[in-house]
C-alpha cells in the first residue's frame, strides 16, 4: 500500500482512484464489467502499490457469474481472474495474503477459493466449511478468518502453511514443511461449550502442541521416523510402527499429541505435545502427581523426518504464552527443576524395582 492512494467503488460499477489523499479522483472503471455491477470489495495489494483486486456482484440482476479483476498499473488496465470458479458462484470478496505476493483468497456465495498465481487459476478451499455465503475474509496472525452470512465466523488455522506450497515442495517424493511458531499455552484450560449445549455446535481449538506438516507423493515403504532436537540433543523419537495411538492425516485441526507417525500418501501431520520423556514408572505404581515429562521451555528446536532412506529437517520456535507475567528465564528454571524431579522419580522407581527383585530372590531361596 502507498500513503495517499485511495480507492473507491460504487454500487453501480464505478471505480475511482486518488493519488493525493482524496483531493482529486480519476475514473478507472473496469471497461469489461457489465453495467450496474456492485463493487463489493477493492483490495489494494500489500506488496505492490500499483496492484489492486476487485470483487463485484450482479446477483440482484439475476446474474450469478463471478466477477474478479486485478490491475497492476493503478487501474489503467484490468484483467479478469475467474478461471476455476464455477459460473454460477458469484464472488463477494477477494484478499491477498500479506505474507506472500500473489496468494489470493476469494469468498463466494457458496464458499472459499484460493489462488497461488495472482488469480490466474483458482481451486476450492472450502474443506469442512458448510455451503454458505462468505462476505469477508481476513488473514490474521497466520490464520484465515471468514465472516459468513448465517453460519457465524470460521477460522482456517495456519493458512500461512500455503506460503510454502510450490513445485519444489510438492514435486519430490517427500517434503517436510517448516512448523509455525508455537505458543506454549498454559495447561489445563478447557474450551468453552457452545451456547446451545450441543457438542456438535462447539468450535474446535487448534492442537495444543507443535504441528509438524509433511507430504509423501506415494506411501513410503518401510519405517518412517520423526525426531525432535534441541540443538544436538535428541528430545523425542517417534515411528510409524508405534501402535499406541492412531495417526492423523491431512493438514486439519485437532487436539492433543500424537505417538505414531502417519505414513499415508499425500498430506500428513504430527502433533508433538512439547513434552520431554516422562519418568520411568512401574506399571502398578500408585503415587500422587504426574509422571509425564515437563513442557519444553521457549526456544529454537528442530524436527527431522526420515523415510525411504531420505532425511529432511526444519527449525521451529516455541514461544512463551503472552498472557503470563514471568519471562523465558523463569520457564527455563522451572523446566530444569521439573527435569530433576522426573529423574528423582525414575530413581525412586528403580529402587522399588530392585527391592522387589531382591525380595523375590530371597523368597525363592527360602523355598
Amino acid at each position: 500500500m502507498q500513503a495517499g492512494v485511495f480507492w473507491a467503488g460504487s454500487d453501480d460499477g464505478y471505480i475511482h482512484i486518488s493519488h493525493d489523499g482524496g483531493q482529486n479522483w480519476t475514473n478507472v472503471t473496469i471497461p469489461d464489467l457489465p453495467e450496474f455491477a456492485m463493487i463489493s470489495i477493492i483490495d489494494p495489494s500489500p506488496h505492490d502499490p500499483a496492484t489492486a483486486y476487485v470483487a463485484a456482484t450482479r446477483y440482484k440482476l439475476s446474474d450469478h457469474r463471478p466477477y474478479l479483476y486485478k490491475t497492476t498499473d493503478y487501474g489503467s488496465s484490468w484483467t479478469e481472474i475467474t478461471n476455476g470458479i464455477p459460473e454460477n458462484d458469484f464472488t463477494r470478496v477477494i484478499r491477498e495474503d500479506p505474507g506472500r505476493s500473489g496468494l489470493l483468497y476469494a469468498g463466494t456465495e457458496r464458499g472459499v477459493y484460493v489462488s497461488f498465481d495472482a488469480g490466474d487459476n483458482w481451486q476450492s478451499l472450502r474443506l469442512n466449511l458448510p455451503v454458505v455465503p462468505v462476505h469477508d475474509l481476513v488473514v490474521r496472525n497466520g490464520d484465515l478468518a471468514a465472516a459468513t452470512h448465517g453460519r457465524s465466523f470460521w477460522i482456517l488455522d495456519n493458512v500461512e502453511l500455503l506460503h510454502q506450497f510450490d513445485e519444489q515442495a510438492l514435486g519430490g517424493s517427500m517434503h517436510l514443511f517448516e512448523p509455525r511458531t508455537t505458543i506454549r499455552f498454559r495447561q489445563g484450560v478447557r474450551p468453552a461449550a457452545g451456547f446451545s449445549g450441543n457438542p456438535t455446535a462447539d468450535g474446535r481449538n487448534p492442537p495444543n502442541g507443535v504441528v509438524v506438516p509433511y507430504y509423501f507423493q506415494t506411501q513410503p515403504v518401510g519405517e518412517v521416523t520423526l525426531r525432535i532436537f534441541s540443538g544436538t540433543q535428541l528430545i523425542r523419537s517417534f515411528t510409524s510402527e508405534e501402535e499406541e495411538a492412531a495417526p492423523r492425516t491431512g493438514f486439519g485441526g485437532g487436539a492433543g499429541g500424537d505417538r505414531r507417525v502417519a505414513a499415508a500418501a499425500g498430506a500428513n501431520r504430527f502433533v508433538w505435545d512439547m513434552r520431554y520423556p516422562g519418568a520411568e514408572v512401574l506399571a502398578d505404581a500408585v503415587f500422587q502427581g504426574r509422571s509425564d515429562g515437563p513442557l519444553a521451555p521457549p526456544g529454537t528446536y528442530r524436527v527431522e523426518l526420515t523415510a525411504g532412506g531420505r532425511t529432511e529437517s526444519q527449525p521451529f520456535e516455541i514461544v512463551r504464552d503472552p498472557r503470563i507475567d514471568y519471562d523465558d528465564a523463569d520457564l527455563v528454571e522451572q523446566f530444569e527443576f521439573l527435569m530433576a524431579v522426573r529423574d528423582e522419580l525414575t530413581e525412586t522407581m528403580n529402587v522399588v524395582r530392585r527391592i522387589r527383585e531382591m525380595r523375590t530372590e530371597a523368597e525363592t531361596q527360602v523355598e
